[in-house]
């Protein structure tokens, strides 16, 4: 009877902890991971690799770090990766990225809006305001299609 009690009592605590985890894994936003950018386009034209080879994004709950690519022009490849602490707005269309960083006393905000298709994560940046859409010909935004790195691979490109 007692062993009968105790392996209730276990199994009840194992079912309160798996549906915990289970709600905290639906409350998870799907950006958050880390992404590897594969494709990138400006102007309507798609660039060839050389401005984002090796570009990763990685999102956790606050903070957005752009790791520059291995070959990025005007020296970017050199530099360290930029954090940002980040909001989303999922309320509207196109979702909005909002992104800020505090540099030398002054505050900076990059705007963005995002999607999923099928499962990559497809971000379009604009000069100062948010872009109304992913089409890139007729403004001055530039969009990034990445997809995301299995977390044991991710690990080892991070570092962490």
């Amino acid at each position: 009877m007692r062993t009968a009690v105790t392996l209730s009592l276990l199994l009840t605590l194992i079912a309160i902890s798996g549906a915990s985890n289970a709600e905290e894994h639906e409350s998870i936003h799907p950006l958050i991971g880390v992404w590897r950018v594969v494709a990138m386009e400006h102007e309507g034209r798609a660039d060839s690799g050389v401005s984002f080879k090796g570009m990763q994004y990685s999102f956790d709950n606050k903070t957005w770090t752009t790791r520059p690519g291995d070959s990025t022009p005007a020296g970017m490849a050199d530099r360290p990766s930029l954090k940002l602490t980040y909001t989303v707005d999922d309320s509207i269309e196109p979702k909005r990225l909002t992104g800020t960083i505090v540099h030398k006393m002054q505050t900076r905000t990059l705007k963005a809006i995002y999607k999923f298709d099928s499962d990559k994560l497809v971000l379009c940046f604009g000069a100062g305001a948010w872009p109304a859409d992913f089409d890139t010909s007729h403004s001055k935004t530039i969009r990034y299609t990445a997809e995301r790195i299995p977390q044991s691979s991710a690990d080892n490109h991070t570092g962490g």
